[in-house]
């Protein structure tokens, strides 16, 4: 005497007919190879032979590279490749005295920031200095005393469009739009 064989339900044999155990197939596979991949990424991401070892700050001349490398938090010890470069270079450009910032990062273990600092065309009535872009910031006394006192932001943006030669000989300058 054979077993009797269960009959599948409607339902069942349209899910198997119509392709839907190759569809959850595919879903399964799909599934794993992403589930692989975070987990490779991960143990990749804290490998400590991606840790940031170095942090070179090059360019800074009234910035210490302490400031530079706290306005970008950055830190020793941290993944390399969980840096995002734009959100370190927009806090470094938070300083005021930085005008342009560059982050890049090299194998094993260096970050390296480039800065260009803002020079100051004039001194302010309140002792900081301005550069030619209007921006004003703090800057060691000794060196404004050779500069022009500016009456104003909008004074240090045409103090910037005058040739140095010509700003060397200025005293004072009051300006507006």
């Amino acid at each position: 005497m054979t077993p009797r064989r269960r009959r599948l339900s409607r339902a069942t044999r349209r899910f198997y007919d119509g392709g839907g155990a190759r569809a959850l197939a595919v879903v399964a596979v799909v599934a794993g190879v992403w589930y692989a991949s975070a987990a490779a990424w991960t143990a990749l991401r804290d490998s400590p032979r991606l840790a940031v070892r170095v942090i070179e700050v090059r360019g800074t001349n009234a910035l210490t590279a302490d400031e530079v490398v706290r306005a970008g938090r950055l830190r020793v010890g941290e993944s390399l490749l969980g840096i995002k470069a734009g959100r370190v270079r927009q806090g470094i450009l938070s300083l005021p005295l930085v005008a342009e910032a560059r982050v890049e990062r090299r194998l094993p273990g260096v970050v390296r920031i480039l800065v260009k600092e803002r020079t100051p065309v004039a001194r302010l009535a309140d002792g900081r200095g301005v550069a030619a872009d209007g921006v004003g910031f703090e800057y060691p006394a000794s060196r404004l005393m050779s500069l022009p006192v500016a009456g104003s932001e909008d004074a240090a943006r045409i103090l910037g469009g005058v040739p140095p030669a010509w700003r060397a000989r200025l005293r004072r300058v009051d300006g507006g739009k």
